[in-house]
């Protein structure tokens, strides 16, 4: 049975090439998943010990108890370790923390890291220049160099904060080296210098690093550890820096969540890509009916018959696995090689582990078996007389069973139900997100009895378009089952993307609306401190092009401190209505806005004694008063509050920060304010719907190999019907258009029934997300005209190949076959 399996699939080929596709698609997204996880592991773990990637063993802290670390971390003990046989080289790391001022005269964090005196155990890569050969030397990482402009030979001002007081060094750029993207160095500039230049700003050793050879690092961990004093083992631990790697990286918190949330969408991309299989197998078996009778006239048993196209099955799903293996493997090395080459990021890792392999290789198999399991069923009923049949009937009947539809309903109503009850009730995301899957199964269940339908009715808008528009509309509802198995895989990946785009939409504009409630003014600018503020006028007059041109009113808000030493902001009740987005005033002579104390009573600010108001601004949190209230010379200045006039792109925010700080002449870190928060928000929602739906991508990618496959098998199956209609006068463009039109058809209703789907689970889940208000009902418009124009775009393409094939045969050949 096997080797007449291969001869079947060696003779059929054309028929299975879409689903072999389908396969290879989700089986490569299934790898590529598993593997990505390895890889980013592996990736963490070359980010966790960048600092040590020349080095084997570290002597690294066992307590909080920094004074005794500096006790524990010797001259003495480093000469023992120094002295072991195995050990090549050890020096204590020191690092120190300072600022650097760059050529704008503007202070960055920065952090200064000792060299040891053996070049083999430097940590970094040079990309140019030398390593420092002298105190007054440094490297420093080439993100930095190039952000601030600080080239070759330039001299730094820093400032470290080691010591009792703050001591700075001019230091001159020796080298610029490949930036180390570490956590121990994150968001900082990188320098490396000689040590000497440490011990002179007073940085303690943290830990010791050790050389030895790689074989010899566990045995060199164990000897140090056996000479170490009660002080030292009270503070101090000996471990290989694998073993310091593997510790970091699990006190961070493991992949798996990731690793689920990638399992969930491949499962997802299989699940689309069993219908696919079944909707194939189950129009192949119809095709085969006069072969499979003759091989039962010829004395093949039904297991036979069975084990045949199981056979099939098991040969395909094995082979397609194994490419698409092959395939998600290549493309993840690919990317991430290119993602190192465009960032310049050389601690990237590439991981393939056996389960990343053998999963998709027995899920892809046994998900092809699973899925021509009822065609192989269906394909043991054709009889012997079947080989004698003048047309191929489709075995099953066309209606619908009753226990079919009775039990889609039911689990859809008790899905529905238990939607109500755990989002607007008894809110629970979790039992919430269950049954709506259980609603979302009863959909898919119904398919069959409501999918059909609404391509007739869909179909009379094709009418005016003659034969092609009419023939159209009655092949794709010839066979209920088969389209709306097509359809019903374009209706999961369009529900889940829409589904998606709604609830990232209906939450963004949900916490914007609380963010203007909490923070209705734009930018807040705190000025405390500041030697000589500005003016609103004078700070504008000194102000770049960018903020310029997208600020638009400043009031100042003062701040004093009252007789009781309570903090009190003041501003004036008209100024304000200029810079919030809700349009209010501050506060009126004789109230005060605060939280402090409830609405109606009288607080007590030493001189004044004003009626509190219930603050309508979560920000600030210091009481808000009438500056009216209070002697102008008790008042300095606090806050600029800031309202743009333009909207500002994502992009421009950090520059029109940086910017607006340097007009005013305060830090970056002291402005701030919705706008920015807003922006955050909405980048971290934007790349997680990107990726979400990146990932969903995969499934429609499927679907629409499904669609391709599906009207390919019935092109091949109406080869003699086609052949008539362009005998009695239809054109090869009439053709085309008919089956595109199919194409169009199914597809148009898939995607429609799935926006409406996903518009109400979007808003379901985004209700369910957000426990505490209900969110406003928004329809994203847009993306739904987006996902049918693309969707309609992708049904048109893929009916090309179908169509080609159909358009090959001239109907004298078609009539004969």
């Amino acid at each position: 049975m096997l080797r007449l399996a291969r001869a079947q699939l060696k003779a059929q080929r054309g028929r299975y090439t879409a689903m072999v596709m389908a396969i290879i698609v989700g089986i490569a997204f299934f790898t590529a998943s598993l593997a990505g996880v390895s890889s980013s592991q592996a990736t963490l773990n070359n980010s966790l010990g960048a600092m040590y990637k020349n080095s084997t063993v570290l002597v690294t802290r066992d307590t909080d108890d920094l004074a005794a670390l500096d006790r524990a971390l010797s001259p003495q003990l480093l000469q023992r370790v120094q002295s072991l046989p195995q050990v090549e080289h050890a020096y204590y790391l020191r690092r120190a923390y300072g600022e650097l001022t760059t050529q704008e005269n503007q202070r960055r964090t920065m952090t200064a890291i000792g060299l040891p005196n053996n070049v083999k155990q430097f940590p970094f890569t040079l990309v140019t220049g030398s390593t420092p050969r002298n105190p007054h030397e440094v490297v420093i990482d080439q993100a930095s160099a190039e952000k601030y402009q600080i080239n070759l030979r330039d001299e730094i001002k820093t400032e470290f904060q080691s010591g009792d007081e703050p001591s700075q060094h001019m230091l001159k750029v020796s080298g610029i080296i490949r930036t180390l993207h570490t956590p121990q160095l994150a968001g900082t500039i990188q320098i490396f210098a000689q040590e000497e230049l440490l011990t002179q700003v007073q940085a303690a050793p943290v830990e010791m690093v050790i050389r030895t050879a790689p074989q010899d690092a566990d045995v060199v961990a164990s000897q140090i550890a056996g000479t170490f004093t009660p002080t030292e083992i009270e503070s101090l631990k000996a471990i290989t820096v694998e073993g310091y790697i593997t510790d970091q990286s699990s006190s961070g918190g493991d992949f798996l969540p990731i690793a689920m949330v990638l399992t969930v969408f491949s499962l997802i991309a299989m699940a689309v890509m069993t219908l696919v299989i079944n909707n194939t197998f189950a129009v192949i078996i119809v095709q085969r009916t006069r072969e499979l009778g003759l091989l039962r006239i010829v004395g093949s048993t039904k297991a036979q018959v069975f084990r045949t196209v199981l056979g099939e099955a098991f040969l395909i799903g094995l082979i397609s696995s194994a490419i698409g293996v092959l395939i998600g493997l290549g493309l993840l090395a690919g990317a991430l090689a290119l993602a190192g080459a465009i960032w310049n990021i050389d601690f990237i890792a590439f991981t393939a582990t056996p389960a990343s392999v053998l999963w998709p290789l027995l899920v892809g198999t046994l998900a092809t078996l699973l899925a021509a399991w009822r065609p192989a069923r269906n394909a043991t009923k054709v009889q012997p007389v079947a080989a004698l049949a003048p047309e191929l009937l489709e075995t099953g009947s066309k209606r619908l069973s009753v226990l079919r539809i009775i039990s889609g309903l039911l689990l859809l109503g008790l899905g529905a139900a238990g939607l109500y009850f755990f989002v607007f009730v008894e809110a629970q995301l979790f039992l919430a997100m269950v049954v709506g899957l259980v609603s979302f199964i009863g959909v898919l269940v119904l398919t069959p009895a409501f999918i059909p339908a609404l391509v007739s009715v869909f179909g009379q808008l094709f009418k005016p378009l003659g034969v092609p528009g009419a023939q159209a509309r009655l092949n794709a509802v010839r066979h209920p089952r088969r389209s709306a198995t097509t359809a019903a895989a374009l209706l999961i990946g369009t529900t889940l993307i829409m589904m998606m785009i709604t609830g990232a939409e209906t939450v963004k504009h949900s916490v914007n609306e609380t963010m203007d409630e909490a923070m209705p003014v734009d930018v807040y600018v705190q000025a405390s401190g500041t030697d000589q503020p500005l003016s609103p006028e004078q700070a504008l007059a000194n102000a770049s092009e960018l903020v310029k041109k997208h600020t638009g009113n400043i009031v100042p808000v003062s701040t004093m401190t009252a007789a009781n030493g309570r903090s009190v902001l003041l501003v004036d009740q008209e100024e304000m209505k200029k810079v919030n987005r809700l349009g209010l005033a501050g506060p009126a002579s004789g109230e005060v806005f605060t939280r402090m104390v409830p609405a109606g009573e009288t607080m007590d600010l030493g001189s004044v004694k004003l009626t509190a108001k219930e603050s309508p601004f979560m920000y600030p949190l210091d009481p808000l008063a009438n500056k009216a209230d209070f002697p102008t010379g008790d008042q300095e200045l606090g806050f600029y509050l800031v309202q743009l006039s333009a909207p500002l792109a994502s992009s421009d925010l950090e520059d029109y920060r940086d910017e607006l700080a340097k007009a005013f002449g305060v830090e970056p870190t002291v402005v701030f304010g919705s706008i920015f928060e807003r922006a955050m928000f909405e980048q971290i929602i934007n790349v997680l719907l990107s990726i979400v739906n990146a990932m969903l991508a995969v499934a429609l990618i499927i679907a629409f190999i499904g669609v391709t496959n599906t009207l390919t098998l019935s092109t091949i199956e109406r080869q003699r019907e086609n052949g008539l209609m362009r005998a009695i006068g239809l054109t090869k463009s009439g053709l085309r258009s008919m089956l595109t039109l199919e194409a169009l058809l199914i597809s148009m209703v898939a995607v429609l029934v799935g926006c409406v789907l996903g518009v109400i689970y979007g808003w379901l889940g985004a209700n369910a997300v957000m426990v505490t208000d209900e969110a406003k009902f928004v329809v994203p418009w847009l993306a739904i005209a987006a996902t049918i124009v693309v969707a309609l775009a992708c049904a048109m393409l893929a009916a090309t190949v179908p169509a080609r094939r159909a358009l090959k045969l001239e109907p004298v050949q078609a009539l004969t076959e």
